[in-house]
């Protein structure tokens, strides 16, 4: 009776582990789906750390190119205020040159 104490004795040890390997597998599971929703909500936060950034410097950049195209548009209506004056100050002169010209005719 000794070989079948035996093989029994071995039979029970190989569900025993059989068991702890199981139990094993569901806490390896468990730590691997712990750790891949840890992973998913650093990426999310993440995300939108890098979006609330990118809406910064979105906001940053597009106040400057406002400036620029402020300060672009008062140079433009400078430089057409002294041109209208400067045509303004010539047209008398020339009417004249054109009168001088029709008349010398």
């Amino acid at each position: 009776m000794q070989p079948d104490s035996l093989l029994s004795l071995i039979r029970k040890k190989e569900q025993e582990i059989a068991q702890q390997l199981r139990a094993a597998r569901r806490e390896a599971e468990g730590v691997i789906a712990g750790a891949c929703e840890r992973a998913a909500a650093l990426r999310d936060a993440a995300e939108s750390e890098g979006r609330r950034e990118a809406e910064v410097y979105y906001r940053q950049e597009i106040g400057k190119v406002e400036q620029l195209a402020a300060r672009l548009k008062a140079m433009g209506q400078e430089q057409a205020r002294l041109l209208l004056e400067a045509g303004r100050a010539r047209v008398g002169q020339a009417v004249e040159a054109i009168l001088d010209f029709v008349l010398s005719k």
